[in-house]
């Protein structure tokens, strides 16, 4: 089974609230902290185990940290990530992020995590308007 339609509709929904409504405008200023998860894998040798990719996006300044024992070059996913929705006609979340790669047991490298923290970036903020 694959999640193509689901990435779609959260880009669908990441694109109508960036045209605004009153609404969203109007629900955006309560500031209710959201947590989205989105599902990816690392590989561990010849194996694929699981990870799940949570965001937070919540009050606060706008930093990015990504926790779960991230090795370089997923930290600096926060860059390209950025990058990524902003160059995508999309919002990037003006207030505090927090990303978490569970199980934080596991070494997370490369950037095989970018779309998923995306997608988790962008249902977050998406989870949060509409709350």
């Amino acid at each position: 089974m694959t999640n193509k339609p689901r990435v779609l509709e959260i880009l669908l929904l990441a694109r109508q609230l960036h045209k605004g409504s009153p609404s969203v405008a109007t629900r955006r200023r309560r500031e209710v902290p959201m947590l989205a998860r989105v599902l990816s894998a690392a590989i561990a040798g010849v194996d694929a185990r699981p990870v799940e990719v949570e965001c937070d996006v919540g009050a606060g300044a706008p930093t990015f940290d990504t926790v779960g024992l991230p090795e370089l070059a997923v930290r600096e996913a926060r860059v390209r990530v950025r990058a990524a929705i902003r160059h995508g006609g999309l919002p990037f979340p003006k207030t505090h992020v927090t990303v978490n790669l569970a199980p934080a047991d596991l070494r997370k490298d490369g950037t095989s995590f970018d779309l998923p923290v995306a997608l988790a970036v962008l249902a977050a903020e998406i989870g949060r308007a509409h709350v």
